[in-house]
């Protein structure tokens, strides 16, 4: 694609998480990381990876000292939709403890793909990592990619516990007595 091939270093270009791609080149790139991997998935596990492994960086540090646990992350995931994303509007649609209902606008005349859905639900799935719970449950109900007028997801994660989180900080007593 012109948008990568004009650069004079593409790969430090794409590896530096501050610079932006337009949303055409992210779907190729996606396609083509599918077709060399094999893996039609691929593009929910780099966005599963891309909390999990990467960690978020700054972000993971504004997200577990600001907002605390997932439930109040989600509360905010317009805002920060905002900040790193220009191709959908974020909508709440019901929150609880363990359980969202979220909402993805998508902006008309993009070329989008659903390998950008797929990307979404990996970010969305792998959030509650962050906390070190285990990843949420992703269950799609609506499917803009199909026809439907946005993607909807029912996400379903453990409960968050500070005093659990706390805990961990902490090593256990059989560790210090076995040393």
């Amino acid at each position: 694609d012109p948008e990568i091939d004009d650069l004079t270093d593409p790969r430090a270009f794409l590896t530096d998480a501050n610079n932006w791609t337009s949303a055409a080149v992210v779907g190729k790139m996606m396609q083509r990381a599918a077709h060399l991997l094999k893996d039609e998935d691929i593009a929910f596990k780099i966005g599963f990876d891309s909390v999990r492994m990467r960690g978020l960086g700054y972000v993971q540090k504004i997200l577990v000292r600001a907002l605390g646990s997932p439930k109040k992350a989600l509360k905010r995931a317009q805002a920060i939709n905002e900040k790193f994303y220009r191709t959908k509007v974020v909508e709440l649609f019901h929150i609880g403890s363990t359980q969202a209902i979220i909402r993805l606008h998508w902006f008309p005349g993009l070329d989008l793909t659903k390998d950008i859905c797929r990307f979404n639900q990996g970010i969305y799935a792998a959030m509650p990592t962050v906390w070190r719970l285990p990843p949420a449950e992703v269950m799609e109900t609506q499917c803009f990619f199909q026809g439907d007028s946005c993607c909807e997801y029912h996400l379903k994660w453990s409960r968050f516990s500070r005093f659990r989180s706390i805990r961990e900080l902490f090593p256990s007593k059989r560790l210090i007595i076995s040393n």
